[in-house]
């Protein structure tokens, strides 16, 4: 996928206090992600038509606190068009959570590009980098480079 330079000279240009709404869910990134209430279902069903059978699958679900957080990272524009699967090819943050500590601003948005994008084709991508720690620490080095 080709990147579109307005998008990094945009997110750099981006006040300081455009990234609070994000800032604010550092404390509550540090704790579990909360489970599903009875009203949320844990799985949704997928039905795949195929020419000799019909296949039903149980997806995992996430939680709307963890949807809440992406549609944070999109409202705030911080989901923008990139090579995010090259990035995280190049950059394994999630692999390697040390490479964080050298993310600037742009970095931690492309790492939050790819675990939002990441999403779409892997269901709990998010919610697995909230619980592994890793999500808190791409929000709170993001803190750190638009406070410096």
């Amino acid at each position: 996928m080709e990147q579109d330079t307005d998008h990094p000279a945009r997110i750099n240009a981006l006040p300081n206090e455009h990234f609070r709404p994000l800032l604010d869910w550092l404390p509550r990134l540090h704790q579990p992600p909360a489970a599903h209430t009875a009203e949320e279902p844990a799985h949704r069903t997928m039905q795949v038509m195929q020419s000799d059978a019909t296949l039903m699958y149980n997806i995992p679900d996430n939680t709307g606190e963890v949807n809440a957080f992406i549609k944070c990272c999109y409202e705030l524009g911080l989901v923008f068009p990139c090579d995010w699967p090259e990035f995280m090819q190049t950059h394994p943050f999630h692999q390697q959570p040390g490479l964080i500590d050298r993310f600037d601003r742009l970095q931690c948005c492309q790492a939050l590009t790819a675990l939002v994008r990441g999403e779409r084709f892997s269901q709990g991508t998010v919610a697995h980098a909230w619980k592994s720690g890793v999500l808190a620490k791409i929000v709170g080095r993001l803190g750190v480079v638009v406070s410096s």
